[in-house]
């Protein structure tokens, strides 16, 4: 009786007598409404945040993973790669003895001979095959090659050589721990090439680089030991290696890798967005798509924004620049980074090569 006064009171009854359920009103819905899309506003660029710092962190792991097996390359491989101060090549591979149908003209050109199409190939290759080897079961050496194979490096991984002795089982160990290393050839990569989709030789890109979190390619580029620093860089190597009217021979070429971060002119290079547009005529993608070879000291002691936007100026070492007289000539000593060893960029949480949030092996870059 005293439940149905009460209800009586409030207007509330049903044909049985009992409270009929209040209802959400429209206002009261959206108002629940604004509150969740508020909370996912507030959250998601939070989850967003932590989940890119994480992956930036798992990122330079794996540059630290890479730094351990170069050096323990380099260890066991000095006396075969002198040019690359023992660290694995990052374009040019070096002529293989006993091979005459492997040039120097392929070299130069960054052929790759371990397969029968030679295809023109970049730095972010070469790690992966130098450190775990073509298969994953490690880098064959030349001097591991029975004397029939010597001159067919096509057939060095093949599980059944020409010669019927079987494969090649002398191997160099895995200077990385290929469980851990992940893997993705060009045609797996998120993104495209920006002037054409499948752009690039077939061989290159069936052929795996490694990867960092983000599913962007880790790029690697060996320093010349012939560097000279009146020519820090260069776009491209000369069959020649007549270097005399660029100051001498460069620390680093440009070409290493410029598949992926364009070259200043006629590419772009691989956009991981899909979203890359042209700006005044010209791609605006990676920071150091422009190898920025004509810069002098005199520049980068007064640099334009255009300027900074190079791998010259990517690479510089700004302790060597600081110690210039105010009135340096155009010819004041320059040198790169690490200019005895090799670089390791990777494109960070922007997607683009150059910018402050890249995880590498040098120092800070500084806008």
């Amino acid at each position: 009786m005293q439940a149905m006064r009460s209800n009586r009171c409030l207007g509330l009854r049903t044909s049985s007598g009992r409270a009929a359920p209040h209802a959400f009103t429209l206002v009261e819905l959206l108002t629940v409404v604004f509150i969740i899309g508020l909370l996912i506003a507030i959250l998601v660029p939070s989850i967003n945040l932590a989940r890119n710092a994480a992956k930036g962190a798992k990122t330079a792991s794996l540059v630290k993973a890479l730094d351990t097996g170069l050096e323990m390359f380099k260890q066991e491989n000095e006396r075969d790669f002198r040019a690359t101060n023992g660290y694995p090549p990052s374009f040019a591979h070096p002529l293989i003895k006993g091979d005459s149908s492997f040039t120097k003209a392929e070299s130069y050109q960054g052929r790759y001979p371990f397969s029968t199409d030679k295809p023109a190939v970049f730095g972010a290759h070469w790690l992966p095959f130098f450190l775990m080897g073509k298969d994953l079961q490690g880098y064959i050496k030349s001097s591991s090659v029975r004397p029939a194979l010597r001159d067919q490096p096509e057939e060095w991984y093949l599980p059944e050589p020409s010669d019927g002795k079987g494969a090649i089982t002398d191997r160099a160990p895995l200077y990385v721990d290929s469980d851990t290393i992940r893997l993705k050839t060009v045609d797996q990569l998120p993104g495209r090439w920006v002037l054409d989709p499948l752009g690039g030789d077939p061989g290159m890109r069936s052929l795996p680089t490694i990867v960092d979190p983000f599913d962007q390619v880790v790029l690697y580029y060996a320093s010349n030991t012939h560097g000279r620093p009146t020519n820090m860089v260069s776009q491209g190597r000369l069959l020649n290696e007549d270097y005399s009217s660029q100051g001498g021979p460069p620390y680093y070429f440009h070409q290493d890798n410029d598949y992926f971060t364009g070259d200043g002119n006629l590419s772009a290079g691989w956009d991981y967005s899909q979203k890359a547009r042209q700006v005044d005529g010209k791609w605006d993608l990676h920071r150091i798509d422009d190898p920025g070879e004509d810069l002098d000291a005199t520049t980068f002691l007064d640099p334009t924004e255009e300027d900074q936007k190079t791998f010259a100026w990517y690479i510089l070492d700004r302790n060597a620049l600081r110690a210039a007289p105010a009135t340096a000539t155009s010819n004041y000593p320059l040198k790169p980074v690490r200019p005895d060893s090799y670089l390791l960029i990777t494109a960070g949480t922007d997607g683009r090569y150059g910018t402050n949030d890249d995880v590498t092996n040098l120092p800070k870059f500084e806008e």
